[in-house]
């Protein structure tokens, strides 16, 4: 759902996740006023495989590694381990906005299941073009993995535009 603010597109989305839900589905809903870094630190604990999966992912992106540590008090803290620094530090408490939505963005889209309908409000905020494009990739490739899922963005940015072919406006 692209278009220009006051367009009606939360509207349509949040009317969209009434409709789902009603047929059943799972509804998940990532609103734009998320909090970056927010809601995500009981599966980085409990789900080793999309811990890792994330691991994996956003390390080859930055080269950097980033891993996930736990505290003493339970909680999973992603860490950045600069190998050319020689230096580790507290994702959450050091990086830019954009790494810390991308983790969100990225909790959210490997966990959904099938039955699921994910809807993504705005999930360019604070994202350079690039991880907008990295992004959509990461959701086609779990929409191939996941043909049960639902997935909506709202959104202003063009970069989550691709119409390759006149069959993707369907």
């Amino acid at each position: 759902i692209v278009g220009p603010n006051g367009s009606g597109k939360t509207l349509l989305a949040e009317e969209l996740a009434f409709q789902f839900a009603d047929a059943g589905y799972t509804i998940r809903y990532l609103k734009a006023d998320r909090v970056p870094g927010a809601g995500h630190n009981d599966v980085l604990r409990e789900d080793t495989a999309v811990r890792e999966r994330i691991q994996g992912v956003l390390s080859s992106m930055f080269g950097k590694a980033i891993v996930f540590r736990e505290t003493p008090e339970g909680s999973v803290v992603p860490v950045v381990v600069n190998r050319a620094w020689n230096v580790e530090y507290n994702l959450q408490q050091a990086e830019c906005h954009g790494l810390k939505e991308i983790l969100v963005l990225l909790t959210a889209l490997y966990t959904a299941q099938d039955g699921c309908c994910l809807l993504f409000d705005e999930p360019e905020l604070h994202l350079h073009p690039q991880f907008q494009l990295f992004f959509m990739n990461e959701l086609r490739r779990t929409a191939a993995e996941r043909p049960g899922t639902v997935f909506f963005l709202v959104t202003h940015s063009p970069f989550f535009i691709d119409l390759r072919y006149p069959e993707g406006l369907m």
